[in-house]
């Protein structure tokens, strides 16, 4: 309620405003534009939603609630979808443009994409399919975090009731269902090369202060001065 009134009244005003948050919720619900921020270095500045969808790096992907990040190959690309392998499986995800030839990658799944059944369905519209056992689970709430061994570490995010439902615990084999993984490059050097601030920031340099004027500048242009992170 409180995140709705903020934004309505930012909106209402015309106010530009810069706000620093940990809350990927509330980066979502209040900005237009987003810093990620990481290791004092600003990793990537674009429009909220785009740089959830698209990481610029591991460590963007990361900071954005995408938990199960693993090193993958390109096995085949064929009618708009690529093949991975990552280690012993086999996954499916959307092709992207990943700036040059590339085979070496990071398969990136987010825990709330992640349906988990009990057996394994014969005909689903989700892509990716996967035998597991769960190695753990941890209570947040309403919600439940179960880690899964699928030949590779993932976590998946479900309600307390489904977990109920289906009486799940640990070392218990399940079937992990998800429509699409995300694809990233192993190397990052030309995505970051893309971010002019992309560079070390120290407080006690007055680079820091340029750096500081180059980021409200990206994120505060007039035609976009809404709300940003």
């Amino acid at each position: 309620r409180l995140r709705s009134l903020l934004r309505a009244s930012i909106v209402r005003l015309g106010l530009s405003v810069v706000l620093v948050t940990h809350d990927r919720t509330e980066a979502i619900a209040l900005g237009d534009q987003m810093a990620v921020l990481a290791g004092g270095r600003i990793r990537q500045i674009g429009p909220v939603l785009d740089v959830f969808r698209r990481p610029a790096d591991l460590v963007v992907a990361q900071s954005v609630g995408v938990e199960s990040v693993v090193p993958a190959r390109i096995e085949r690309s064929e009618n708009g979808l690529v093949e991975l392998r990552v280690g012993e499986a086999t996954l499916r995800a959307v092709e992207v443009d990943l700036e040059g030839p590339t085979q070496e990658v990071f398969a990136c799944i987010r825990a709330e994409d992640v349906t988990l059944e009990r057996g394994s369905s014969s005909v689903a519209s989700a892509r990716n399919h996967l035998p597991g056992r769960i190695v753990s689970l941890e209570s947040e709430g309403p919600l439940e975090r179960v880690t899964i061994d699928c030949g590779f570490p993932l976590a998946a995010l479900i309600t307390r009731h489904a977990c109920e439902e289906m009486s799940l615990k640990e070392g218990a084999p399940v079937f992990f269902e998800q429509a699409q993984a995300l694809v990233e490059r192993q190397s990052f050097s030309n995505a970051l090369s893309r971010i002019d601030s992309a560079i070390k920031l120290d407080p006690s340099q007055a680079q820091y202060h340029a750096i500081q004027g180059h980021v409200l500048e990206s994120l505060l242009r007039p035609e976009q001065a809404q709300a940003a992170f």
